[in-house]
């Protein structure tokens, strides 16, 4: 009995210890999980972590990084952005490095080699941004380093690229190292609130200038170099090569009133010698002066309005006008298409045609009336487009291939009538019956441009296309190819087409619009898209356009519009030209300037107006 009593205490104690053993052998096993499980949660935090602050890359020879921004400095720590990325390196620094400053920094592994500090900093105007020169008021053309940066501290800190630098912008700090511009600080947002506008010669023909003749209406002062120059008004101003205002490449003139006036006696504009606000910049250049008119955006507007569209139309009308041409001018302000000439854009019809016509109280009375007010799409100011008149028709960007790389959602096909949708004009029947209908039922179909006829001889035409040819290829080579003798369309240049054998519009948009259009020459046989490609090539130079209102129109560089229907002439069983009747003037994107007025009249407001002509849009004022 004893032995079996022992047994079982033996048995019950060996079944205890194996217990405990397993639950030991448990415990560490989930803890051994949890530790990896702590293990991942940590990593995947210092993942994030270093998603945000970097470290520099384990190099095993020596890397250095130039014109880093620093951010943050201690006896012992170094905190840089560089690359969209920033990074802290430790050790001790001999030289007192300033937080904002500039550095290029030398390292191997996360050991510092090197710091230079680049901490000397100039301010001023950014007056022009050439490939590697930029010019700031009082200090003139500056190098640019190699390896110049520009960072952006508004809130987070980013880099932009110096495409997006802004002439005129008046807030940035300049690190030079070296005599050269090494980086750039934007520490306050661009403001909208000036333009500079570069001024064309007469007919807007260039924009060199042999010689200026002005006057200011009021005292005013000549600024060149570090001399500050006091005149009168009325004093006559002849500026020449030898003139002694060029100690640098540029002098400027400001009058001494908000409402004074600079008249240039040497310009001519559509109402004789033409007078601007604002200052007036002259720089001096191997092929002539360049003009750069600089003054409130709200004051050029009173320019451009009266220059674009009749002050007769009415206020409505004026007013979406007015609203356009501002959205358009910021638009342009923020491309940077004239950096290197020291300005945003030029007065004439390249961009938005300015003090061609002088102000008046409508101009002004519509500007104020809608005063920062500008066309919005997903929260960016958009490019709108506007034209003189519909055919009855509007197209989408994609007549130029898209505006900006691709089609823009707000510039949308519509038929000008009450119920405002695309119809499909891209079949010739369909576009055929519409084209040849004088009283085709829309907002423009009382203009005298709605539509109009001419014809053009082989001769003509031939004249036409081989003197824009080479001009065209040049700025559309993939849009002007050749037949080659594989039957396949290359880009080749070609000084002419020869003589002409035959013209056909090859493809339409869903607007009408000619898309493609086939020239057959003895020659060669091209292939033309673009909208003003095909303008510029059957240009009706020597030819009479007869308008819907039977007056007669003469000497066009640009065929009105591409909304066309081109029938041949045959004489004596023989082709002898082309007879083209066409609809609208201009190029059938955004707003129909005698559409809005149409609408206007009929009792639509101006925001209506624009709503009408871009799609899904608001109107807001910039400066709230």
């Amino acid at each position: 009995m004893k032995k079996q009593i022992k047994l079982k205490l033996i048995i019950i104690t060996i079944s205890i210890l194996l217990i405990l053993i397993l639950s030991i052998l448990d415990y560490r096993r989930q803890e051994s999980k949890n530790v990896q499980k702590n293990g991942e949660i940590q990593e995947e935090a210092e993942k994030e972590k270093m998603k945000k602050i970097g470290t520099p890359k384990m190099e095993t020879e020596e890397v250095t990084l130039y014109n880093v921004k620093v951010i943050k400095a201690t006896e012992t720590e170094l905190e840089v952005y560089f690359d969209g990325e920033t990074m802290i390196f430790q050790g001790v620094f001999e030289e007192v490095i300033a937080q904002n400053s500039l550095a290029d920094i030398t390292y191997k592994g996360e050991k510092l080699q090197n710091v230079r500090v680049k901490s000397e900093k100039i301010y001023g105007k950014i007056l022009s941004i050439k490939e590697e020169v930029i010019e700031i008021e009082g200090y003139g053309e500056l190098v640019l380093d190699k390896n110049v940066r520009v960072f952006q501290s508004i809130g987070e800190i980013i880099e932009l690229s110096m495409k997006e630098l802004m002439v005129g912008y008046e807030g940035g700090e300049f690190y030079v190292a070296e005599g050269q511009v090494c980086g750039i600080a934007i520490n306050t947002a661009y403001s909208n609130e000036h333009i500079r506008v570069l001024l064309k010669t007469d007919n807007f023909a260039d924009i060199y200038h042999a010689e200026v003749i002005l006057s200011v209406s009021c005292d005013f002062t000549i600024t060149y170099g570090d001399i500050v120059e006091e005149h009168t008004a009325g004093e006559v101003l002849i500026i020449q090569n030898e003139s002694p205002y060029f100690i640098t490449n540029r002098m400027k003139i400001t009058p001494a009133s908000e409402a004074g006036e600079i008249t240039i006696q040497s310009l001519h504009r559509a109402y004789g010698n033409p007078s601007y606000l604002g200052s007036l910049e002259i720089e001096k250049s191997e092929y002539g002066f360049l003009l750069i008119n600089e003054l409130p955006l709200e004051q050029y507007l009173y320019s451009v309005v009266p220059s674009e569209m009749p002050t007769s139309y009415s206020m409505e009308a004026l007013k979406a006008q007015a609203i356009c041409a501002r959205s358009y001018a910021i638009r342009q302000m923020e491309g940077g298409n004239y950096e290197q000439y020291g300005a945003h854009v030029d007065d004439s019809i390249q961009f938005q045609v300015y003090n061609n016509m002088r102000k008046d109280n409508f101009s002004i009375q519509a500007v104020n009336e809608t005063m920062g007010k500008v066309v919005v799409h997903e929260n960016q100011v958009v490019t709108t487009f506007y034209y003189s008149t519909s055919g009855g028709h509007t197209s989408t960007d994609l007549v130029w291939g898209g505006s900006q790389g691709k089609e823009q959602p707000y510039l949308h096909a519509i038929m000008l009538n009450e119920q405002g949708v695309g119809v499909d004009l891209s079949n010739d029947g369909e576009f055929y019956g519409f084209i040849m209908n004088k009283e085709y039922p829309t907002y423009d179909m009382g203009e005298a441009w709605y539509r109009w006829s001419t014809v053009l001889s082989l001769a003509n035409i031939a004249t036409s296309v081989n003197a824009n040819l080479g001009n065209r290829q040049a700025v559309n080579p993939d849009k002007i190819l050749v037949l080659n003798e594989e039957g396949e369309y290359i880009q080749q240049e070609i000084e002419t087409v020869g003589d002409i054998l035959k013209v056909f519009v090859e493809k339409r948009k869903e607007s009408g619009a000619a898309e493609v259009l086939i020239i057959v020459g003895t020659a060669h046989t091209i292939r033309v898209t673009s909208e003003y490609n095909i303008r510029a090539l059957l240009a009706p130079n020597e030819s009479e356009i007869i308008k819907n209102d039977e007056t007669i129109g003469t000497g066009l560089s640009l065929l009105p519009s591409a909304y066309v229907w081109i029938e041949p002439v045959i004489e004596e069983e023989a082709l002898t030209g082309y007879a083209i009747i066409g609809g609208g003037y201009g190029h059938g994107v955004g707003m129909s300037q005698n559409g809005a007025k149409n609408m206007a009249e009929a009792g639509f407001r101006c925001e209506e107006i624009l709503k009408y002509f871009y799609k899904d849009v608001e109107i807001v004022n910039i400066y709230e």
